[in-house]
């Protein structure tokens, strides 16, 4: 049947000595009680992860495969977004104010064709 997954935290019933948060409670509600909880509960974290996951390292994204925009106005809003970045990281707030407004009426105008696409008025009632 193999090893226990737990260790000691969770036959001692250890808790985290600044947030008092135990592993048991975390297992009940899935949240950890401060930044801490995870020096404490390292090696229960790291078995759970393997469990779960396969393996306790994180396998993310690598930048050259990353998810390509769904539409040309998906794209334009990811390029507004990047320029606004730069634009604030610059201190150029008029053009980052531009930008800003650009981003909300393209957003907008992609939420009125969704919702014009199922039918429903922007309250949430059904269009006759």
């Amino acid at each position: 049947m193999g090893a226990p997954i737990f260790t000691k935290a969770t036959s001692a019933n250890v808790s985290c000595p600044q947030c008092g948060c135990t592993f048991r409670q975390f297992r009940k509600t899935g949240r950890l009680g401060c930044a801490q909880c995870y020096t404490i509960f390292e090696q229960e974290m790291s078995a759970l992860l393997r469990k779960i996951h396969g393996s306790n390292e994180h396998m993310g994204i690598i930048a050259s495969e990353g998810v390509e925009p769904v539409d040309d106005e998906e794209a334009r809003l990811a390029d507004l977004r990047r320029q606004l970045r730069h634009a604030v990281e610059h201190e150029e707030y008029e053009r980052a104010a531009e930008l800003r407004d650009a981003i909300a009426e393209l957003e907008d105008e992609r939420r009125a064709v969704r919702v014009q696409a199922d039918g429903r008025s922007v309250n949430g009632e059904e269009s006759r």
